[in-house]
């Protein structure tokens, strides 16, 4: 059976295409609760339909029981008629139901993480997607781990031998979050019962400081570039005072480049460029907008090479890889060791904090991240504080 392959290790579950193998379990329980419903018995876990008034409809579904062997439902009120209703039940039962394909205490990691990247496979942005996919073959020695029933050392003990191996710290974190989110995905689905991972530390030391250029070396990157690539001067100088991302700087299109009336433009970014494709909205919400000097914009203007992408070629949008590569040429050709081409945008965070009176959540909104506590995280430690000034208010409490 398709089950019995997938549960075996993670080379059958490439080789056998589980996801489809999966779906068509999934018809065939269909089928046969179908047959139970028309034999006047009562399929498994179709969930609970009641009118509590007219109109009105109260949907319960079982999703399986917590760690403590407790059952837990999902339930919800809608409005309708009963076959509006019955259609409502269904879809939260495809979401939420306890629709696994083998029984909690069988499921493997591997069967899991292949599950879970078939369930977001069109959410995630490609570059996303690689990354997870990295991920995953990355846990492939825990495949067949039976996550029901693992005890959080297991996996405590697998990070520990991945840094003992040499891999960072950042990188281990990364996967350790990757399968901790798989984990309780699969929770929230009645997959298992509980995430030994929500218990395991992430095995990280720490956030490092961001590795970027200073102002002088800002100044000289961009003097270098004037030399020998105007446009991609014109995309430093850009970076430096948009603090956006590659992938967003890429997939900028004129028509995103708006006038205002004080002479200015806004620049609204919508879209970005990830592994060659260009995705509709960008990594934290679906679109965000700065303003730009019109000194800026036209210098952007003269160097064009496209009438449809602001920092395009002729052929069409430039890649992100491009930019990391030209970028890095220019680097190493005048002997400074400034880290990645993202690390403009860690100087533009920093200095926004350092030379400007914005307050962090408009600096986390012109950065573009979701959370103000996100970019307090990665800059606070360019702020110096204000030891003097907290004393002093303090004191004059006190004397109050």
């Amino acid at each position: 059976m398709a089950t019995e392959r997938l549960v075996k290790g993670f080379d059958s579950i490439v080789e056998t295409d589980p996801i489809e193998a999966f779906l068509q379990q999934q018809e065939a329980e269909k089928a046969t609760a179908a047959t139970k419903q028309a034999s006047g018995r009562r399929p498994g876990n179709t969930g609970h339909l009641n009118e509590v008034r007219p109109g009105v409809w109260r949907l319960k579904v079982y999703r399986g029981r917590n760690a403590l062997g407790k059952k837990q439902y999902k339930t919800k009120t809608v409005k309708g008629t009963r076959e509006e209703a019955a259609r409502a039940l269904t879809e939260l039962q495809l979401e939420y139901g306890s629709n696994s394909p083998v029984s909690p205490s069988e499921m493997t990691l591997g069967l899991i993480l292949v599950l879970w990247q078939g369930a977001h496979q069109d959410i995630w942005q490609p570059a996303t997607k690689s990354n997870h996919q990295s991920i995953v073959r990355r846990l492939e020695p825990l495949s067949h781990i039976k996550v029901d029933q693992a005890k959080p050392k297991v996996f405590a003990d697998f990070y520990a031998e991945l840094r003992h191996e040499g891999l960072a710290a950042g990188t281990v974190t990364r996967i350790h979050s990757a399968a901790r989110s798989a984990g309780n995905w699969a929770v929230e689905q009645g997959h298992i019962r509980a995430n030994p991972l929500a218990s395991v530390r992430s095995p990280g030391s720490g956030r490092s400081k961001p590795k970027m250029p200073t102002a002088p070396e800002v100044g000289q990157l961009i003097k270098a570039a004037r030399a020998s690539d105007a446009q991609f001067a014109s995309v430093i100088e850009f970076a430096v005072i948009s603090g956006a991302r590659r992938g967003e700087i890429v997939g900028l299109g004129w028509e995103d480049v708006i006038e205002r009336p004080d002479g200015d433009f806004t620049v609204r970014f919508c879209r970005c460029v990830s592994r060659g494709v260009v995705v509709e909205g960008l990594k934290a919400g679906d679109e965000k907008s700065i303003i730009v000097q019109r000194e800026l914009i036209e210098k952007m203007r003269a160097v064009a090479k496209n009438d449809e992408w602001v920092f395009g070629m002729a052929k069409g949008h430039v890649s992100v890889g491009t930019i990391s590569r030209k970028y890095k040429r220019l680097t190493d050709g005048q002997g400074l060791d400034v880290g990645t081409f993202h690390g403009l945008r860690h100087f533009c965070g920093s200095h926004l904090f350092n030379a400007t009176n914005m307050s962090p959540i408009d600096i986390a909104a012109h950065l573009g991240h979701s959370r103000p506590s996100t970019t307090l995280d990665l800059y606070a430690h360019v702020v110096e504080p204000n030891q003097t000034g907290a004393a002093q208010a303090l004191a004059s409490v006190i004397a109050a």
